[in-house]
């Protein structure tokens, strides 16, 4: 993101993508009218698309599960298609999409999505994981359970104090100050007014999980504690281990902001 003509393409990308002007590539399945929406966003991980599979096919949940896998490192998205398409079981009650990213847009990507499908979720709301995020059967239920209109939840909850990295964990069904966008779930009306693309300045672009929770507080909303079980693996892969500079920075930054 530091070369000009890297972030010109990136912005022209983000102004398209925001808007929902991409295709959903649908590998198995179909989605019904009170499917969940999960996002996932993939990143350098292809040896995780196995366990992503069983991962959403084998939850245990009360609706079928619209699963919708963006890629944001497009060399990988053959790999991801035929891999899903070999594994998904032919008699799951759950589907699957898929978007080949030309470029790495980052976690944002899931709200894209959420923008395209807006007038799809009869829940009024979608839930977000990460692919390095290991989960139990029940996550999709536990976590939708739980949430509430004009609310998030999530597993990584905290409240900071004055700085971003000096934070204490929040409790179960607490609330908090911040909540990370893997293993959550969001109001999908955030994303139905232009600014919250807008806003987001294209130096801190792939914060988006600051960026949510400062907008949703701005919007009166709540930010909670989901009392969901993730472990997490691939540690290694994370791209949040080039990000760590910029967050306090970002922090300190939409503290002086309000939207």
């Amino acid at each position: 993101m530091t070369d000009i003509a890297n972030r010109f393409l990136w912005r022209m990308c983000y102004r398209v993508l925001s808007r929902g002007f991409f295709p959903l590539r649908r590998l198995r399945g179909r989605p019904v009218h009170d499917s969940i929406l999960v996002v996932m966003c993939l990143w350098n991980r292809p040896q995780r698309i196995d366990s992503i599979v069983r991962l959403i096919t084998e939850q245990e949940s009360d609706h079928p599960i619209r699963l919708v896998l963006w890629n944001n490192k497009w060399i990988h998205g053959r790999h991801y298609v035929k891999s899903v398409r070999a594994l998904w079981p032919t008699d799951s009650r759950h589907s699957v999409e898929f978007f080949n990213s030309p470029i790495n847009m980052g976690g944002i990507a899931r709200f894209f999505v959420a923008k395209k499908l807006r007038r799809q979720l009869p829940s009024g709301a979608f839930v977000m994981l990460d692919d390095d995020q290991d989960v139990r059967r029940d996550f999709v239920t536990e976590i939708v359970g739980s949430w509430t209109p004009g609310s998030i939840w999530g597993f990584w909850a905290w409240t900071i104090h004055g700085s971003y990295f000096n934070r204490t964990p929040t409790e179960a069904a607490a609330l908090a100050d911040y909540v990370g966008t893997g293993a959550s779930i969001c109001d999908a009306s955030i994303v139905d007014e232009r600014r919250f693309f807008a806003g987001l300045p294209t130096e801190y672009a792939f914060i988006e999980d600051l960026w949510m929770s400062r907008y949703a507080v701005g919007l009166g909303w709540e930010l909670r504690k989901a009392d969901v079980q993730v472990d997490f693996v691939l540690d290694d892969t994370n791209q949040n281990h080039h990000l760590a500079d910029l967050k306090d920075d970002f922090y300190q930054f939409l503290q002086t902001r309000t939207n």
